[in-house]
């Protein structure tokens, strides 16, 4: 005959599952909505881009709407419990609401500075933090890498200068091919330049993992 101990267990366990449950489903609806971003993200950067613009390249207006939407979000949470607090704003809840703020804010600037272009005869960009563009010729190219962590090909010349293009530019075709036609050999490593061969072909690096 069942005691109350059983129950009191039986009713524990349910509890403990339950919990299981709704963090497999938090996860699970996490992963599936930055999924779909993710791909939203990697579509937008595969537009062509007009063909007034030959050679630049600039991120996506899907970059604008995400940067905005979540600053909107994440900033807007902690105004509300700023005006009207509640007491259960903790100190770690409140420097993540702001850390995912400030990076939201950084899609933002991203979005306005994060342009370069390329031709035949050189790469111009804008260094990050920095707001005058410089030139870095093809034949002053001296290394150039992706980097599969930070999602991005870094570019050395010759005198130390440094440009860095986000997988996420519309364009990125267009300076694959120019990259292969006119760096000099020694500045590719084979892994490199396969991953420039399939995106001069249109078939980008991953936006995220």
């Amino acid at each position: 005959m069942p005691t109350f101990f059983d129950y009191s267990e039986r009713r524990r366990d349910w509890g403990d599952d339950q919990s299981m449950s709704g963090m497999l489903i938090q996860w699970g609806s996490w992963l599936i909505i930055m999924s779909l971003v993710m791909g939203w993200l990697g579509w937008s950067r595969t537009r062509p881009r007009p063909l007034t613009e030959p050679g630049r390249l600039v991120q996506p207006v899907s970059m604008l709407i995400l940067g905005v939407v979540c600053s909107a979000f994440f900033f807007g949470i902690l105004i509300l419990f700023a005006i009207f607090p509640n007491g259960t704003m903790t100190w770690w809840a409140f420097a993540s609401f702001a850390g995912f703020g400030l990076i939201s804010t950084s899609f933002v600037l991203a979005y306005y500075t994060d342009k370069h272009g390329v031709d035949e005869h050189a790469l111009t960009y804008t260094p990050l933090f920095r707001w005058r563009r410089k030139r870095m010729d093809w034949s002053d190219v001296s290394f150039i890498r992706y980097s599969h962590v930070l999602k991005w090909f870094v570019l050395r010349s010759r005198n130390g200068d440094v440009a860095r293009l986000s997988v996420m530019l519309m364009g990125l075709p267009e300076f694959a091919r120019l990259a292969l036609q006119h760096s000099p050999p020694d500045a590719l490593d084979e892994a490199t330049a396969d991953i420039l061969r399939a995106s001069a072909e249109g078939k980008l690096p991953p936006v995220w993992v």
